[in-house]
């Protein structure tokens, strides 16, 4: 999708959950700075462009230089925000999320969300742990398909015990009857 859309998603995404400050880790070419403007762009618009704060990575079309990640990681390390989203493509962001690796940030302790292009599928060492990515999505013309599909759904669908003990739900640390969004139900 355009950056100006992926972006509106993310900034709305920082207002809906009220992230005080995001750390914008983003490759130095176009796809990354071009992101990275919009959201800038997004969140001027709100009076709110200070909370966001930008990490430009080099861009390296082959030989990825991991001691250039690792020194960026570093950086992020101290900016104060444990929330990071990441603006490269994958090829920029298999070795850029080792470094993250190295240096713990793939842990519950932080917040990773992916643009687009960073798909979990796309960088695998992300699906460690509460990995968030953003994809495009549009109403094509099997989603009245997939709207019966979601009305015949139950609670018991979403949060039955089968459900829960598949996904290991009562793992979370903390648990969905104490969560702050309260259980589905049918009424």
């Amino acid at each position: 999708p355009p950056d100006s859309i992926q972006a509106k998603a993310m900034w709305g995404f920082m207002s809906y959950f009220k992230v005080p400050a995001v750390t914008f880790a983003y490759a130095q070419e176009s796809y990354g700075e071009g992101l990275f403007q919009a959201i800038i762009d997004e969140a001027s618009a709100s009076n709110e462009g200070f909370r966001i704060a930008g990490v430009g990575v080099q861009y390296f079309p082959s030989n990825y230089d991991m001691s250039e990640a690792r020194a960026k990681v570093a950086r992020i390390k101290t900016m104060g925000s444990r929330m990071v989203m990441l603006s490269m493509a994958s090829d920029q962001g298999k070795p850029f999320s080792q470094a993250l690796d190295e240096a713990g940030m793939v842990s519950a302790a932080w917040q990773l969300m992916g643009s687009e292009a960073m798909q979990a599928g796309t960088v695998p060492i992300l699906n460690k742990v509460g990995y968030i990515f953003f994809t495009p999505m549009s109403r094509g013309p099997l989603f009245s398909n997939f709207e019966d599909l979601w009305k015949k759904l139950t609670s018991e669908d979403i949060n039955g015990a089968s459900v829960r003990s598949y996904y290991n739900v009562d793992n979370f640390a903390v648990s969905l009857e104490n969560g702050s969004a309260g259980m589905v139900s049918d009424s």
